[in-house]
């Protein structure tokens, strides 16, 4: 057999009548036959289905003769069993030096054959649409590399992070892309070694479209040709600038975490060695806990603003609710709105529980005083400062305490300490004038 009979389309050769005198194996195959003979000498027209015989005779074979070739019409050839194949038909007409025909050559197409590679054809084609499409919908920036580590495409991201074509990037030297010597070195070095390799991945710093640095992540990979030789690189490059300022703030956050958590632990720690020194050892437990319930409600209700600030009111109430229904009954809490934070809204709140405490143990809240006693909490901001008042009244034969306990060093020194504020108390014969004096800008922040 000749290269010839190796042809995937099935060949005939005829003389000027159109009596075949060649075929090569993929048309003997067509028409289950193995031996030449049994075709040669027999018009072309003879293995043609009914139809077509009339109509290669009628219309085929004289636009053949006239205009010496003809092309891609659709015919069908009858096989064994009166199956039919449905084939292209390609005509050319071999002609001497005189212009004389010598020979009709005829290529034919297996129609079913070209139509499932059109087929595939076509699902490829929109294959690789889709896949263009994802590469462009792609928020990263995906970059396309030669073998010399050229850029020679990329998608709709990298256009945002590095410019349109015609600016920056296409048909232009990859390492122009860098921001620095030292980092283009470093990444250049490690392409190269991708070329012994199958896929890299890291981190560095590129050139953005305004020409300032930015942090990307890298994740590259080998292109290979159809003989397995190193082809170019495709890069998959995210731009993390985002992820460097979360992993900030991540950092920022743990150091307050850690800070804040310092901050406690020393003042749960001072309410333990005051609690211990003020208090007799069987009843230091109750006080103990209940001092660290109010301050872990202060806590608890900062840590549930998004600013770790609290309205005052919110504050208030939230340390006098311990009290229940019938002591909060015989409150009044009266201001405008006032926003209080960090170490201010731990002192004041730790301040309120402490007075609420003492008010139904001796004060306006006890059961002594149970039809008369109120108390009036209250505040005002005037010229930058901030009066913050604890008033009782209903009361009769109210006097200073005799022992500074840790509850008066609360309201009193610890608080003007903590917070930088001013605070007065008043025990007076009709109950505690207690206020409190400070800055507005020690409200926030502190």
């Amino acid at each position: 057999m000749s290269d010839f009979d190796f042809i995937p389309a099935g060949i005939a050769i005829c003389d000027p009548t159109g009596v075949i005198t060649q075929l090569n194996a993929t048309m003997l195959s067509w028409l289950d036959s193995s031996d030449k003979r049994e075709f040669i000498g027999r018009p072309f027209h003879s293995i043609l289905a009914p139809a077509a015989k009339i109509y290669f005779e009628t219309h085929i074979r004289p636009m053949l003769m006239v205009e010496k070739s003809v092309q891609e019409i659709s015919i069908e050839i009858m096989a064994p069993a009166s199956q039919r194949i449905g084939v292209y038909l390609n005509g050319q007409v071999e002609s001497s030096e005189t212009g004389e025909p010598i020979a009709l050559h005829f290529a034919l197409f297996n129609g079913q054959q070209r139509y499932l590679y059109e087929l595939e054809l076509r699902e490829r084609r929109r294959a690789a649409e889709r896949h263009a499409a994802l590469v462009d919908a792609s928020p990263d920036a995906i970059i396309n590399l030669d073998a010399d580590l050229k850029i020679i495409g990329w998608n709709a991201a990298a256009i945002t992070l590095f410019g349109p074509k015609e600016q920056a990037g296409v048909d232009r030297s990859f390492d122009s892309v860098f921001e620095s010597t030292s980092k283009r070195a470093e990444l250049m070095q490690a392409l190269e070694a991708l070329k012994q390799t199958s896929a890299w991945r890291g981190e560095t710093e590129f050139l953005d479209v305004n020409g300032e640095k930015l942090p990307v992540e890298i994740n590259a990979s080998v292109v290979k040709n159809e003989f397995g030789v190193f082809a170019g690189v495709v890069m998959v490059v995210r731009d993390i600038r985002e992820r460097r300022q979360s992993e900030e703030m991540i950092r920022m956050l743990n150091s307050e975490i850690i800070h804040r958590s310092n901050n406690q632990f020393a003042v749960i720690q001072a309410i333990a060695r005051s609690t211990a020194r003020y208090s007799e050892p069987q009843e230091f437990i109750d006080v103990f806990t209940q001092r660290l319930y109010a301050l872990g409600r202060s806590l608890k209700l900062l840590n549930e603003r998004t600013n770790n600030a609290t309205d005052l009111r919110d504050l208030v109430a939230l340390q006098t609710s311990h009290l229940g229904p019938d002591h909060t009954s015989r409150i009044q809490i009266s201001g405008a709105p006032l926003n209080i934070a960090g170490k201010t809204a731990e002192a004041v709140g730790l301040a309120i529980f402490e007075l609420s405490t003492n008010a139904v143990k001796y004060g306006a809240l006890s059961e002594k005083f149970t039809k008369s006693g109120r108390v009036l909490i209250n505040w005002e901001s005037q010229d930058g400062q901030v009066l913050i008042r604890w008033t009782e009244s209903g009361v009769e034969g109210v006097s200073a305490p005799t022992r500074n306990g840790f509850g008066s060093r609360l309201t009193g020194q610890l608080l003007e300490r903590t917070i930088r504020g001013k605070v007065h108390a008043d025990y007076n014969p009709n109950g505690l004038a207690w206020s409190l004096t400070l800055p507005e800008k020690h409200l926030i922040g502190i």
